[in-house]
């Protein structure tokens, strides 16, 4: 495979072009639904329970299980793009938070939503670092502070929103509204990348996964998000 690189000068040129601001919006985008589903759910805990029937603690698992899903995939999103190419790892991180969202929506007990809700913090934990690192290739040094102010505009907004939209989907229209609403920006995210996105540095297959180094490291990040979500 080709790599699409960025001529040299342009790399180290301070000019930011049409095309880096494109690939900021649609990477800000691409993080954005999986920032806010950390926290439009927090709203959801007490309907849940009682819809499927099931005690809090129980229900809890599906914020839990988001959460650890997410600290689980962000070490592995180093690997998968130098593995498989930024864009490929970005639409592979997109189309499985889709499909988690979906699966959530549809979802007819707890042990379900959580499982569902696993699959979602999977893409969910790829999207943001691997938009991040497709930016800071594409960009440079020189452009990357400016651009990267715009990627970080949903890592402060969708926090905020989260719990208000989370309440008002659940008041108006219903619980799976609050998963369901993902979709769009999902489906429109996936479009952009695949119309404008190009890989800056090209794929290797001699890019190796730490097995070691992984095995090691995810139980205690795993652990460790778990005490502090119980503190």
């Amino acid at each position: 495979m080709k790599a699409n690189k960025a001529p040299v000068e342009a790399v180290g040129s301070d000019r930011v072009t049409p095309e880096l601001w494109w690939l900021s919006g649609i990477m800000a985008l691409g993080g954005f639904a999986s920032l806010l589903d950390a926290t439009i759910i927090n709203v959801a805990i007490g309907p849940l329970a009682k819809v499927f029937d099931s005690d809090l603690a129980t229900v809890q698992w599906v914020v839990t299980g988001y959460l650890l899903a997410i600290t689980a995939a962000i070490p592995m999103s180093g690997w998968a793009t130098a593995r498989f190419g930024a864009k490929q790892t970005v639409i592979f991180s997109q189309v499985v938070f889709l499909l988690g969202s979906l699966l959530s929506g549809l979802a007819w007990s707890a042990p379900t939503l959580i499982i569902f809700r696993v699959i979602q913090g999977i893409g969910g934990g790829l999207a943001v670092p691997v938009g991040q690192a497709l930016l800071a290739q594409a960009a440079g040094p020189k452009r990357l502070g400016r651009l990267m102010s715009i990627v970080t505009i949903p890592a402060l907004f969708a926090p905020l929103i989260g719990p208000s939209l989370g309440g008002v989907l659940i008041d108006h229209l219903s619980w799976r509204w609050i998963f369901f609403i993902n979709i769009p920006f999902c489906v429109v995210t996936i479009a952009l990348v695949l119309a404008k996105v190009k890989n800056v540095v090209a794929p290797s297959a001699g890019a190796r996964l730490d097995l070691t180094g992984l095995v090691l490291l995810l139980p205690g990040l795993a652990l460790l998000v778990y005490g502090l979500s119980e503190a």
